[in-house]
């Protein structure tokens, strides 16, 4: 296999992985009771420990500090 394709598809798998563990918010507020608020664009959500999100972004960021 050609040298250049090699490491063409080697920093391909490294990019994917890297943007597959990027998180979906820009901002983490701490853990409380094992949750966090996060927040995406003009909204929030809240994510629980494992850092999933517990329901879709659709709070108003009206209180975003």
């Amino acid at each position: 296999m050609n040298k250049k394709l090699l490491f063409f598809f080697v920093l391909t798998a490294f990019f994917n992985q890297l943007i597959a563990q990027a998180p979906l918010w820009e901002e983490q507020n701490d853990y409380i009771n094992g949750y966090a608020r996060v927040f995406h664009i003009d909204k929030f959500s809240f994510i629980n420990e494992e850092q999933k999100l517990i329901s879709p972004f659709v709070f108003a960021d009206d209180l975003h500090l």
